[in-house]
């Protein structure tokens, strides 16, 4: 590594942790807790190709997904997230890539966005379990949406017959505030009461130590998905749930 690499390396770490990525800065590899990649990749073939659409990426962290949506070739990709510490690593990302100002990211919330029904594309990755409100998320989404505009929506899923959803007591895999997992009925079933249309489900998979795992990048005693599984069985959280599922589904509004 060259000293440049080194001078950007200890710039970056203190930023600490990096959880979506990686990136690849010169010769230096910003090992990410999460291979971003390996999401894209599964999403990428089924979507609209995102060519001149205004995107919008909802809790999009430090702005990985936000940024391969603006290398898409979209017109503009709109990224929202309220830690400022992940926008702090967009911040220091975009300016080493210089990214021209097809992609931005602003530190708010859904909710606190204006009701703005200009995009073409909708990224909700990740987001929905997180929200003790789930219906008010998909209709929060839905009033960002132009007319016949395209929804991503890529969140945890459980096993289980329509109507069935499991709300973990404290922890779920060791994350905080999961509020509801739905079987992928249950999912279908808020979505078309949310009044979208066209759902199809394009991928299934579990997550594994591969896709969300331990690096230097994530602190000096970094813990990730390996630790959050039942050590004698891998289905199964520390926990006792079962071990995190996600589905993508794509829709109209």
């Amino acid at each position: 590594m060259d000293a440049s690499s080194e001078i950007i390396e200890s710039k970056l770490r203190k930023f600490l942790p990096w959880r979506k990525g990686p990136f690849i800065l010169n010769d230096l590899i910003l090992e990410s807790e999460w291979q971003g990649d390996m999401k894209w990749q599964r999403l990428k073939n089924d979507i609209t190709p995102l060519k001149n659409r205004r995107v919008l990426d909802v809790g999009a962290g430090n702005g990985y997904f936000t940024l391969r949506m603006a290398l898409e070739g979209a017109k503009k990709a709109l990224g929202i997230e309220p830690f400022l510490l992940f926008n702090y690593q967009y911040a220091a990302i975009n300016a080493l890539h210089k990214q021209d100002s097809k992609s931005m990211l602003l530190p708010l919330r859904l909710e606190e966005m204006p009701s703005m029904p200009i995009f073409e594309s909708v990224f909700s990755m990740g987001v929905l379990y997180h929200q003790r409100d789930h219906m008010l998320h998909l209709s929060n989404l839905k009033e960002m949406m132009a007319s016949d505009s395209e929804l991503i929506l890529e969140t945890l899923i459980v096993d289980g017959d329509k109507g069935y959803s499991l709300i973990p007591e404290g922890r779920y895999a060791n994350m905080r505030n999961v509020h509801c997992l739905p079987s992928i009925e249950t999912l279908k079933s808020w979505l078309i009461d949310s009044g979208y249309r066209n759902i199809r489900v394009i991928d299934i998979s579990q997550t594994t130590p591969n896709e969300q795992r331990k690096t230097q990048w994530i602190g000096d005693n970094p813990a990730s998905l390996e630790d959050f599984l039942d050590p004698s069985n891998a289905s199964l959280t520390v926990e006792g749930h079962p071990a995190p599922t996600r589905a993508i589904i794509i829709c109209n509004n």
